[in-house]
């Protein structure tokens, strides 16, 4: 396949290493959400993978779109004005296009319409190969225009460029090019480059072209952002790059380094004088009599270089906690919640990772190195173990293959034979490979070691056929499906074993994966919820390493054929009636390596209309089977799904609780937009007015209610107490659904009530929360995570709206741990249930997650609905945390949670154990939370 490559980014006379290093300056630290347009093969993309952003890809070609879609986070399959328009909501940080540009008949067209996908910070980095090269001189001298593979005249090339014309083609799009640099092909003589015979005439015209910086630049690579119109980029790039200012530049820096060798020679006579004063002074007697001065200033100079080192550090972790606001604004609530002792412990830790002078929290080949490599010690405690096992149980790894690369399907097979654990079998179904290799491989194994079964199927009929051949061989009680150019872990199978024994009713089982390069190396770990229902409907997450229990694939017949691409999904769909949420349980270690190369059985994610419509089908299917009503239909990235519970006509009463205290401007910001936005209209809204005592603030309270039969104003003249406040309003609602509203809520999407709604009525779903955004368009709210920052704090803060988060779970519906009262939706007979909210212990802060978690224990799930999406202008009406009598009431309620939750704030069964729980940003935690 053309195009297959690795990056060296220590080889900077490349278009892609400048293209990466252009990146690395615009993300200043941060994560950042790309495009690639015409990835290729995805090797530019994997290499910004491993530096911690998040890569789209978007490439014609379905050879090259498969091997990217292993190493990027999702790959589209066709052109990018395809992908855009299949995608209207996304905005990406940067836009990539690399050689793209010289193969579009219309260029201008595409990058005018990429601009509207740029966030307000969006940059197109763009490389293009230089049509003005001595080799294309030379060629042209000679009367040749010869079309190649590869290279400036690449037959598919539609447009040719030069310096000049790319800054031109930018100017006529409106964009500002902020830099350009270029890559350099320099020949060691014309004559080798260009053969014996070439003409002398030619060659002296070479030689004078080499005088001409641009005739050795063989691309160009260029840094540009939207201008306000093209006059505006005009003026920006010709004062940057006009040919006037060119000269000018060259002769001020001519006149420049002139002076700077006068001074040298200056400096030179002055530094030659010095050490003749020097020389006599050290011998003076005053010399002597001083050296303890001069002894104070060197200890000086020493704590200097710390306190600059310590600078440039801060400076560094800003960059990477987002800028200095956001770690202020930590900082203080850091201070609210542990008060100054807890700020002075925080400070001692950050002193210590400056001492250590390194800070990346998403370095994972270290983490591997720490806490998941195994040693001596590790294997003879897990060999021990073992021995101890009193019924160990037969594993069956069925791996079905074509095709494999012979190398590959021989490490994976080796990597069955090394496990620690000895009870298992290998059951292999080879689907007809059309590679002789492939077959005496298999049979030299199966010869070699009895545990390993083969049979070879006569005809080719697909991963689900050849899946259920493997099967038939089966003699074990459980099944963990392979594929034939992955790698397990030497331990894998031992944790299954365990999981096994400790959880004797299990019928499923399934691990965290990460992928692995050709050359051995790990990377993008997907650290994975617990079972997770609702994230599991919107997403296969569970994939890799799944196990099985074998009774059950045997009740529903094995893999379905027809579903090829998502049968794995189908797989666990289908044993879903044959198993309750308990029986799904997660290992939460890496225990399958994920091979992302050419040849991997790993199926593609961008082939949208390929896997996601087998995903769909097979959804579609398993609701049918459970008499459930919904529709479900393609998420908004590849592989991903949006299952659409329906609501009940007469649609049920909503009581919307809305405490308040003046604050009319956002108070009625909030109110009118429900009523004027929701696409849902059976709902009553009741403002509790908490004293308010400004004439404006009531005048609205009598106009809205006129205005509005289902606005009305309750008094409650009590202390605020935002418990009390709430559960004083439910007590006055009418509503069989509950919802609690802050004042500064604000809608967006008109189908949130509705979407709530269709959540909050089935019958196992306990609290809903909605996805709630700043007024900056940052991310306030999309789920609660026990444990962070001590107590409890919210997914993905501050992310983009743009961004897709951890694995696309910032758009997709799944459970959580809690949700915000900010925006919440609960039937009112779980409300009672648990009694409400806790407006003793818990006047102010941690309520809502109190009161999700007694929901939780009584049996519900809390559910996060991406497509409920509002703004939330947080804390505007009750101000800050900043008196000594606040501090002291939130530190009491932090210590409430702490005694009564316990352990559980650790725990959270919807966040990975091997995440951070010091940040929001689902980085890695140092040290895991596991045993």
């Amino acid at each position: 396949m053309k195009y297959v490559a690795n990056i060296d980014l220590s080889n900077k006379n490349n278009s892609h290493t400048l293209a990466y290093d252009f990146v690395d300056k615009v993300s200043a630290g941060r994560s950042l959400h790309i495009l690639e347009v015409g990835c290729s093969s995805g090797y530019l993309g994997a290499a910004l993978r491993e530096a911690g952003h998040q890569v789209f890809g978007v490439e014609p070609c379905h050879e090259a779109a498969q091997v990217a879609a292993k190493v990027l986070d999702n790959v589209f399959e066709g052109c990018v004005q395809d992908f855009f328009s299949e995608n209207p909501e996304l905005k990406f940080d940067v836009v990539i296009f690399g050689d793209v540009l010289e193969h579009i008949a219309d260029p201008n067209d595409v990058l005018e319409l990429t601009r509207n996908y740029l966030t307000t910070s969006g940059v197109i980095v763009a490389s293009v190969p230089n049509v003005a090269h001595i080799c294309m001189r030379a060629m042209l001298l000679e009367g040749r225009w010869d079309y190649t593979d590869l290279g400036i005249m690449d037959r598919t090339h539609l447009r040719f460029f030069t310096k000049k014309t790319l800054i031109n083609l930018f100017t006529e799009s409106a964009y500002q090019v902020s830099d350009i640099v270029s890559t350099t092909l320099t020949p060691d003589n014309f004559e080798t480059m260009f053969g014996e015979n070439l003409d002398k005439d030619i060659l002296r015209l070479l030689q004078l072209f080499v005088k001409n910086s641009e005739s050795l630049d063989f691309q160009y690579v260029c840094l540009a952002t939207p201008a306000e119109n093209i006059a505006e980029a005009k003026v920006s790039n010709e004062e940057r790059f006009g040919e006037r200012l060119e000269v000018e530049q060259i002769y001020g820096i001519s006149e420049a380094i002139r002076t700077f060798e006068n001074k040298i020679i200056d400096q030179e006579n002055k530094i030659e004088a010095l050490n003749n004063l020097n020389k006599e002074l050290c011998e003076s007697v005053s010399w002597r009599i001083t050296a303890p001065l001069r002894n104070i200033k060197s200890f000086s100079k020493r704590y200097v270089e710390k306190w600059r080192k310590m600078i440039s550090f801060i400076y560094r972790f800003c960059q990477s906690e987002g800028g200095m606001d956001r770690v202020i604004r930590k900082a203080f609530n850091l201070y609210r919640r542990d008060g100054i002792k807890g700020l002075f412990r925080k400070f001692r830790l950050f002193l210590y990772h400056i001492q250590a002078e390194k800070f990346e929290r998403n370095d994972y080949a270290e983490w591997v190195r720490r806490f998941d490599s195994i040693d001596k010690d590790a294997r003879d405690s897990i060999s021990s173990r073992i021995n101890m096992m009193q019924e160990p149980p037969l594993i069956s790894v069925v791996m079905p293959t074509y095709n494999p690369k012979p190398q590959w399907l021989k490490d994976a097979i080796e990597s069955v034979q090394k496990q620690l654990y000895p009870h298992w079998e290998l059951c292999i179904a080879d689907d007809a490979s059309t590679d002789p290799e492939v077959r005496s491989l298999l049979e030299k194994f199966a010869l070699d070691d009895v545990r390993i079964k083969v049979v070879f199927r006569n005809e080719n009929g697909h991963i689900s056929a050849a899946s259920n051949s493997a099967l038939e061989l089966a003699t074990g009680d459980w099944i963990a499906l392979m594929d034939h150019d992955d790698l397990l872990p030497e331990h894998a199978l031992y944790y299954v074993a365990d999981t096994i024994i400790r959880n004797p009713d299990a019928g499923v089982i399934y691990s965290d994966e990460d992928k692995v390069d050709e050359a051995g190396n790990r990377f993008s770990p997907h650290f994975k919820s617990d079972w997770n229902p609702e994230l599991f409907f919107s997403q296969n997450y569970v994939s890799h390493l799944g196990v099985y229990k074998h009774t059950i694939l045997k009740n529903i017949g094995g893999f379905r054929t027809g579903l090829e691409g998502s049968q794995d999904y189908d797989l666990l769909l289908r044993c879903l009636p044959y198993l309750n949420d308990e029986q799904i349980i997660h290992i939460p270690r890496v225990l399958y390596h994920w091979r992302v190369a050419e040849g991997s059985t790993a199926l593609c994610s961008g082939e949208k209309s390929y896997t996601t419509e087998a995903g769909i089908k097979a959804l579609r299917d398993y609701f049918v089977s459970q008499s459930k009503t919904v529709t479900v239909e393609s998420g908004v990235v590849p592989n991903t799904y949006r299952v659409n519970y329906s609501v009940p006509y007469p649609e049920p009463l909503v009581s919307l609780i809305i405490p308040t205290r003046d604050c009319r401007d956002i108070t009625e910001t909030c109110v009118r937009s429900i009523l004027t936005k929701s696409s849902y209209v059976n709902f009553e809204i009741l403002i509790l007015d908490n004293g308010s005592v400004e004439s404006d603030t009531l005048d609205f309270f009598e106009s809205i209610q006129k205005e509005d039969a289902r606005v009305k104003v309750i008094r409650y003249d009590y202390p605020f107490n935002y418990s009390a406040i709430n559960n004083f309003g439910v007590k006055h609602s009418k509503g069989e659904i509950i919802g609690l509203v802050n004042n500064d809520i604000e809608v967006i999407s008109p189908e949130w009530l509705s979407e709530m709604v269709s959540h909050a009525i089935r019958p196992e779903i306990g609290c809903v929360g909605a996805k709630l955004y700043y007024s900056n368009d940052t991310l306030q709210h999309a789920g609660v995570i026990l444990g962070v920052g001590g107590v409890a704090g919210h997914s993905h803060k501050y992310y983009e709206k743009s961004e897709v988060g951890y694995f696309s779970r910032l758009l997709l519906s799944q459970a959580v741990s809690a949700v915000t009262a900010a925006c919440l939706l609960v039937r009112r007979e779980v409300f009672e249930q648990v009694g409400g909210l806790d407006e003793v212990n818990l006047k102010v802060a941690f309520n809502d997650v109190d009161f999700c978690l007694k929901v939780r224990e009584a049996g519900y799930r809390n559910v996060w609905a991406t497509y409920a999406e509002l703004y939330h202008h947080e804390s505007i009406s009750r101000g800050a945390e900043d008196t000594p009598e606040k501090i002291k009431r939130f530190n009491f309620e932090t210590q409430f949670m702490k005694n009564k939750w316990g352990a559980l704030l650790k725990n959270d069964p919807y966040y990975n154990p091997n995440l951070t729980i010091d940040h929001e940003d689902f980085s890695l935690a140092w040290s895991p939370r596991i045993l």
